[in-house]
């Protein structure tokens, strides 16, 4: 039974509530379990439901950890702990990440420069244990110097790797390929700069089950032009017994190896749409089914434009399962055509149905009607006259 514990150390407890806010979605707050009136509520969320639970039976006492069991990929997310007493609110989260077992985990961590004036940036990725996470167990890798040191922890000998490379910029995410069940902990990521440091802990718990979501995107390229509506397939299937709450997001891909999420513009969580993260596809994009549970998880992106190219990645999460699958769009220019005269001297009938007329272009192919004089867009680049 895989297990996942989410330490919050407040002192004070009256009135608790723990929230879930997913991953890569900080606008939603989903209660999950409440402490109030010597009484625990625990039933808000239904993917959690009967799987989650405070670790201590004196919350009063100021222990309010949570269990979750049976942890599967979909739980992933920002947890909050919020404590509520007259005359104020106490709040701490937890970062939980879950994947499964041979899978690449990402473990996030960005920072911003509050001063312009900054020495030498160090960081450090370190394992922790202890009731407290207290102790440091393992240095995991490290930035030091403008140099990258990846190979102090034998255990994750090159399986770990920094997701950017201008870490300075601010983004100092890492990927752990092929995790293992051993791999499961608190990963802290500290930041040393003058005056001081930063740290932020990480809560990672990894599954061996395999996973009961496949998905398809048959088309591995879409090209469209600019100003069209390009359609981007992904369609996946669920085993029969499973009925659980669904997550859906479509994000852009960055990086050598497309591992870097640049941005996140559609999610469906919850039985409800959410497409306004990202303003420039704001009103542009849209799932193109009402039925997304039936299995049709396909998007349709309007008025597409050249800065919309890239790599797309469809993800869906249900239970234990999660499944990705990556579309590569190309959006060509709309370009004009400039017909030069052919034998005759004009646009019209011709002698032969299939004769070559000289053709000039820019860059997108068009065919010309020779029994009605009119021109046509086609999809090749080899132009001549025939019948269309």
């Amino acid at each position: 039974m895989n297990r996942s514990i989410v330490p919050a150390g407040l002192e004070v407890q009256i009135g608790l509530e723990l929230m879930i806010i997913p991953q890569y979605f900080r606008l939603l707050e989903l209660q999950i379990i409440l402490y109030a009136v010597d009484k625990i509520y625990s039933d808000f969320y239904q993917d959690l439901k009967g799987r989650v639970n405070f670790t201590s039976n004196g919350i009063v006492s100021g222990d309010a950890s949570i269990k979750i069991r049976n942890v599967r990929p979909a739980d992933s997310g920002t947890y909050l702990c919020k404590v509520k007493k007259v005359p104020g609110v106490a709040k701490t989260t937890v970062q939980l990440t879950v994947e499964a077992q041979g899978e690449t985990v990402h473990l996030p961590c960005t920072f911003t420069f509050i001063s312009k004036d900054q020495g030498p940036l160090d960081i450090e990725w370190l394992r922790l244990s202890g009731p407290n996470n207290e102790a440091m167990d393992h240095v995991v890798i490290l930035y030091s110097a403008d140099k990258i040191h990846d190979d102090v922890y034998p255990d994750l000998k090159g399986r770990v790797y920094f997701t950017s490379n201008d870490i300075k910029s601010g983004d100092a995410s890492i990927n752990i390929t092929n995790v293992q069940l051993s791999d499961a902990g608190t990963y802290q990521c500290k930041l040393k700069t003058y005056p001081g440091s930063v740290n932020m802990n990480l809560q990672l718990a990894v599954t061996n089950y395999t996973g009961s979501v496949s998905i398809t995107t048959p088309e591995q390229t879409v090209q469209e032009a600019r100003g069209e509506t390009v359609h981007l397939p992904c369609t996946f299937t669920l085993s029969p017994e499973d009925r659980g709450p669904l997550f859906i997001d479509w994000i852009q891909l960055t990086g050598p190896q497309n591992e870097v999420v640049n941005r996140m513009f559609i999610v469906y969580l919850a039985d409800k749409i959410y497409d306004n993260f990202y303003q420039d596809m704001k009103g542009r994009v849209q799932f193109t089914s009402n039925d997304i549970r039936s299995g049709e998880a396909s998007i349709n992106i309007t008025n597409v434009q050249l800065s919309d190219a890239g790599t797309y990645q469809c993800g869906v999460s249900h239970a234990f399962g999660t499944a990705k699958g990556t579309i590569q769009l190309t959006v060509v220019g709309s370009h004009d055509l400039k017909i030069v005269e052919g034998p005759t001297g004009r646009l019209g009938p011709l002698p032969h149905p299939q004769a070559n007329v000289p053709c000039s272009f820019f860059d997108e192919p068009y065919l010309m009607d020779s029994s009605r004089g009119e021109v046509k867009k086609c999809s090749m680049f080899h132009v001549e006259v025939r019948v269309c």
